[in-house]
């Protein structure tokens, strides 16, 4: 007579800036927070959490940690599959591009915490010099085809009239 005493043909691969990356075997079914818990986590100082992904049947799942854990947005909770990969990237090449007024262009690093445009501006040098700022333009990309052009009036936001706007990488 033979007994199972543990299951492990159903792989859950936990891969990039977690602190325990690795294979890890479902016996039961599992959510994305289930699985970041299996992987101890992400590392804060590293991990690009808004940019994390589900690998599964040759498709590429987004999913917004940041969103998951820190506003609680159960959308991104996920079931996971056997056989899926949840990829957690790095940060070092996530920034917002900044121009215009007659400056340079800056490529400014992006922080995990996130970021909203008049800290860019300000970064950007642009209060020195003057800039318009009832007209900036803000341009986002939503996919490889697609794009956003927003005209943000900052001296609204100045003044507490709107809300402050978050930049996303690669605006």
């Amino acid at each position: 007579m033979v007994e199972v005493s543990e299951y492990k043909s159903q792989p859950l691969y936990i891969l990039g800036q977690f602190r325990n990356a690795g294979i890890f075997f479902m016996d039961r079914p599992f959510n994305v927070i289930q699985g970041l818990a299996l992987a101890g986590g992400y590392d804060l100082a590293t991990a690009n959490p808004k940019a994390a992904r589900i690998i599964r049947d040759k498709k590429v799942l987004p999913v917004d940690v940041y969103e998951l854990l820190m506003r609680a947005d159960q959308s991104q909770n996920v079931w996971l599959k056997p056989g899926d990969t949840i990829f957690m990237p790095d940060n070092k090449n996530q920034v917002v591009f900044v121009f215009g007024a007659g400056k340079t262009g800056l490529a400014i690093p992006l922080p995990s915490s996130g970021m909203v445009l008049l800290q860019a501006i300000a970064m950007a040098g642009f209060q020195e010099i003057g800039y318009h700022a009832r007209r900036v333009f803000l341009i986002r990309s939503l996919s490889t085809t697609r794009g956003q052009l927003m005209v943000v009036d900052v001296d609204l936001i100045v003044r507490g009239d709107a809300l402050p706007v978050e930049l996303c990488e690669g605006d």
